[in-house]
């Protein structure tokens, strides 16, 4: 399915078949000798991201002058990933810098949205991750987000994707083409899931936050335990609120409908709505309406 992804809508960078195969028959033989599975995602295939360093693979960001300039170790999501079963079979393509809501880049060429391959983007910059997994060329994937790299993508192309806060997901062993440390001036990017349901995005979460990530990454701030099932029949699966106690403050969350300038498109616009419904109805939660002209930010 990836195969035929990519020879239709360009969406891979590297073609990881081979070593997915060896993966696999690993994987089946442990099995069959231990009769237990390697971790919660074992056998799935997972594709990365082409900022991913996967060791002795290219991470050439769409950038000419980092092709075929094999990176020299696995990144510690890709680690993580490994430890849990998975199977990297590939890495998808982004536009050149990875700094667009397109992807295109000289050396891979325009991710095409399978939609609609003359009319519609593929979105970016996780844009051939995305197509990927709507094509069903991978179970799920992992992107980079800024301001939409993951949630446009997914978007576009009928899916879903999560942006978490920064430090949940390490983010170290990434390839950008900027110059050493010059994320940290602005807006850093944030690791998360690309996926066909909010069940396997939480699947992934519960994952990768347990795996004890802040081991080798010291500005990973999450727990192990902290992304947990929901009890709460109410709330989405992967929704963890600490129990009501004696004189604790309820969980607040800001709601801003719109910033002033951009009103959102009505799928938006509506499903926030329906979210700000379900939050209100749970008593460990206290919503704060928010104004971008007035000072509603400081009550967060």
């Amino acid at each position: 399915r990836a195969a035929i992804a990519n020879q239709l809508t360009s969406c891979l960078t590297e073609c990881l078949f081979d070593s997915a195969l060896a993966r696999a028959a690993f994987l089946d033989a442990h099995l069959d000798r231990t009769g237990q599975t390697l971790g919660p995602l074992h056998g799935l295939p997972i594709s990365v991201k082409d900022t991913f360093d996967i060791k002795g693979i290219d991470s050439s960001v769409g950038i000419s002058a980092l092709a075929f300039h094999p990176a020299q170790a696995n990144a510690p999501i890709i680690d993580t990933l490994l430890a849990a079963g998975a199977i990297v079979h590939c890495k998808t393509n982004v536009p050149q810098s990875m700094l667009a809501l397109d992807s295109v880049n000289n050396i891979f060429g325009r991710v095409l949205n399978p939609r609609n391959r003359r009319q519609w983007t593929a979105g970016g910059s996780s844009g051939g991750e995305a197509v990927l997994v709507a094509m069903r060329g991978s179970v799920m994937g992992v992107g980079t987000d800024v301001g939409g790299s993951i949630r446009i993508p997914a978007f576009v192309n009928g899916i879903v994707g999560f942006k978490p806060g920064k430090g949940r997901i390490s983010d170290k062993g990434l390839t950008t083409g900027q110059l050493p440390a010059a994320g940290k001036v602005g807006l850093e990017s944030c690791v998360g899931p690309i996926a066909r349901t909010i069940e396997d995005l939480g699947l992934f979460m519960e994952v990768v936050e347990n795996g004890r990530m802040w081991e080798v990454d010291p500005e990973v701030k999450t727990e192990e335990g902290w992304w947990t099932r929901s009890p709460d029949p109410a709330l989405p699966s992967y929704i963890k609120l600490q129990e009501e106690e004696e004189g604790k403050k309820p969980l607040k969350i800001g709601i801003l409908p719109s910033d002033g300038i951009t009103t959102p498109l009505p799928p938006v616009t509506s499903t926030l709505h329906r979210l700000t419904r379900l939050l209100q109805s749970h008593k460990n939660i206290k919503l704060t309406p928010l104004n971008p002209h007035t000072t509603g930010f400081s009550a967060c």
